[in-house]
């Protein structure tokens, strides 16, 4: 046992005399840096000239006790202590402490504790060093710290505000799909039950007509009256259908639905809508509703809100993709005003064009009319 302790105590003077050349080795390019070097029970094994004439001490009161024990407040020597247990697990510390210079009036020192590991990876030594702070100095830390945090709070608040893009973006995109399964369901009740209703209704009607050819008085004026508001409903009916959703898609394709849309506008808007088809790949069932959709919301705005003289959609392949352009040479408008004040037909686009992984560009300016482009990928084209 005896044997043992003699050991412990040969390992600990090694050490000592270690730590005193590392120190040594350190100081010869310390400048006027503060570096102590510190056993693993926190007391100095050496420091640094300019330590020594900082504090006002000699190496023997520095060896005597843990240096913590020296800092001129509990607080501080808690937080110091507390510090030095997180370096012998092999971290690297930066704290800030006040010490007592040799005129007795408290320095502010910012600490740098790095911990020296031996051959079998312990911690051996404590490196400290750091520099004296002055109020000044201080200030311009503080003032640096307050940036620092700052930038982190903007940093948090745009990945906040992205994620909350994203999630309406998500929602946006479940209530476009939910709705246009919805439109679809109801479009086809209406085609499969009233379409076929009216229609049946119709024909019993011109039944009823020429039956009634002979008859007295206007029996036969007021059949055709109802006959013709008749054909008036099923007509809304069908248009209604259309819009809730567009089986011409299936029926004709995207090419002649678009041109039919624009013949459409032409006729019951007053606003002659010219229409360009260009070369183009077939796109997906996906693309092609979007752009149908795109297309009568555009041609929509143009007719309530432009008033536009004339309209022109052009469609058209590029390399990689099929661009859409719908342009027309109406009163125009302020995009952040009305994006603002609602918008919502325009988000509905946008939010359309991004489920396609396309891209949405639009331009207007008062009275210089309204252009639209869409641009969307497409991996056959």
């Amino acid at each position: 046992m005896e044997t043992f302790k003699i050991n412990d105590v040969k390992q600990s003077d090694e050490s000592a005399k270690r730590g005193r050349g590392l120190v040594s080795a350190i100081t010869r390019t310390a400048g006027d840096l503060l570096v102590i070097v510190l056993n693993r029970k926190g007391c100095v094994l050496g420091c640094s000239p300019f330590f020594l004439e900082v504090s006002g001490r000699s190496l023997e009161q520095l060896t005597a006790t843990p240096l913590w024990n020296l800092l001129p407040t509990l607080e501080e020597r808690t937080r110091a202590k507390r510090a030095f247990t997180h370096v012998l697990k092999g971290w690297t510390v930066k704290e800030e402490t006040h010490w007592l210079a040799k005129r007795g009036r408290p320095e502010l020192i910012a600490w740098s504790s790095t911990p020296a590991l031996d051959s079998h990876g312990t911690v051996e030594y404590v490196i400290r060093t750091g520099v004296r702070v002055t109020e000044r100095e201080k200030t311009q830390m503080q003032a640096l710290e307050h940036e620092a945090a700052l930038r982190s709070q903007r940093k948090r608040d745009q990945e906040t505000l992205l994620n909350y893009r994203r999630d309406l973006g998500t929602l946006t995109a479940r209530i476009l799909i939910l709705e246009e399964d919805g439109n679809k369901a109801l479009a086809r009740e209406l085609h499969d039950v009233f379409s076929q209703d009216l229609a049946a209704l119709g024909i019993e009607v011109s039944l009823l007509l020429k039956s009634s050819g002979d008859s007295p008085g206007n029996l036969p004026e007021r059949v055709r009256a109802v006959k013709a508001h008749i054909d008036r409903l099923a007509e809304d009916v069908h248009l209604m259908s259309r819009q809730l959703h567009p089986a011409i898609l299936d029926e004709i394709g995207l090419k002649a639905a678009l041109k039919e849309e624009c013949a459409r506008l032409s006729v019951q808007g007053g606003i002659p809508v010219q229409f360009e088809s260009r070369r183009f790949a077939l796109p997906p069932e996906d693309v092609s509703l979007c752009l149908y959709r795109v297309v009568q919301e555009s041609l929509r705005n143009i007719a309530k809100h432009a008033p536009a003289a004339k309209a022109r959609v052009v469609l058209s392949g590029r390399k990689g993709g099929i661009r859409l352009r719908i342009e027309d040479n109406g009163s125009g408008f302020d995009l952040n005003k009305v994006m603002k004040k609602s918008g919502l037909g325009l988000i509905s686009i946008e939010e359309r064009v991004r489920l396609i992984n396309g891209r949405f560009m639009i331009k207007s300016h008062p009275g210089s009319g309204t252009k639209v482009e869409i641009f969307v990928p497409l991996k056959s084209a």
